[in-house]
């Protein structure tokens, strides 16, 4: 089941700059727009609007190459 976290829109957003802010990439607007298939696609989206942004699970890091008092 994906998590999501909510954001609501402002004047100006676009679905590249939400991702960048979301995900530090703008590439992934695909994962939002997903997402938020009731949305239609435009170069700007109106504000007000609340969309879901799905939670990336980020990957476990290597506690090995942590100095030894981080482990």
């Amino acid at each position: 089941m994906a998590k999501f976290t909510t954001y609501t829109t402002k004047p100006g957003d676009r679905w590249d700059n939400i991702a960048f802010a979301a995900y530090g990439n703008a590439d992934l607007l695909g994962e939002i727009i997903r997402a938020n298939r009731f949305i239609p696609i435009s170069a700007e989206i109106p504000s007000g609007i609340e969309l879901n942004i799905p939670v990336k699970e980020q990957p476990e890091a290597d506690r090995s190459l942590l100095p030894p008092w981080r482990r």
